[in-house]
């Protein structure tokens, strides 16, 4: 028995999918830009194996064998903050979702401040196929796998581009894992007139800084995943317009 968990082991860790994520922008747009957005490109996942009867597989549901999953042409990503603080392991989507943006002008004093109090806004949803979730699945029949989510964020965006990812099988059950970015400085709050708009508080418990998030995969079972991504939307200028940044995902087994 320990000699064959060995060998599931082996043939397992030359596994390893990845996303791809581009973002391309096409307009310019000011700090919480209430009019103006980022164009997404094509999100992949790809896979590379050398072993036969490795155990981790994606897809839209929890009886998929594929090593690679395409997501929908994703639109639009605004500029825009979550108005809640977020915790690792508690915060549940629903709670999360709630985002504002507005746009910012000068005051009389020639500060830039909040012209609208926050209006809504719901960061996006990652989809395949109009479905706004996926499955990490084990199909081991024998033993959990430990899961690492390594990721990185390059470009002249990267310091804006947050992605939040939650795993639970029912909505309202999904919690926050970690929120994936190339800057520590994610910030929350609602929106009010008049006030300085790079004055916004900064999560603490959310950002995952060490560029990995780990997760366990029980035996013949799975995972359901959800990914969120926005601009943050203090401190964007024009000049953010014709810049671009990229993000890559890779699921391994934490070893």
């Amino acid at each position: 028995m320990e000699k064959r968990k060995h060998l599931q082991r082996i043939a397992f860790i030359g596994l390893m999918i990845v996303l791809l994520f581009v973002v391309l922008s096409t307009a310019t747009y000011a700090w919480y830009s209430a009019n103006n957005v980022v164009g997404a490109g094509v999100i992949s996942f790809r896979s590379s194996s050398s072993d036969v009867g490795g155990f981790l597989t994606i897809g839209k549901d929890k009886t998929a064998k594929e090593t690679e999953l395409t997501f929908d042409t994703t639109g639009k990503i605004s500029p825009m903050i979550p108005t809640v603080d977020g915790v690792i392991g508690s915060t549940k989507l629903a709670q999360f979702m709630q985002f504002q943006k507005t746009f910012e002008g000068l005051d009389g004093a020639g500060q830039l401040v909040a012209m609208l109090d926050g209006t809504a806004a719901t960061p996006l949803l990652l989809s395949v196929g109009g479905q706004k979730y996926f499955y990490i699945n084990n199909i081991a029949p024998e033993n959990d796998i430990t899961v690492k989510v390594e990721y990185t964020v390059v470009g002249e965006l990267k310091e804006k581009l947050h992605i939040a990812m939650f795993v639970g099988e029912k909505e309202e059950d999904s919690a926050l894992l970690g929120i994936m970015s190339g800057s520590g400085s994610i910030h929350y709050g609602n929106i009010k007139v008049g006030e300085v708009v790079d004055n916004k508080p900064v999560m603490e418990n959310a950002y995952k800084a060490t560029g990995s998030i780990t997760f366990t995969v029980p035996r013949n079972s799975s995972v359901c995943i959800r990914l969120a991504a926005w601009l943050d939307g203090v401190d964007m200028k024009n000049e953010n317009g014709n810049k671009s940044t990229s993000f890559s995902l890779t699921f391994s087994e934490a070893v």
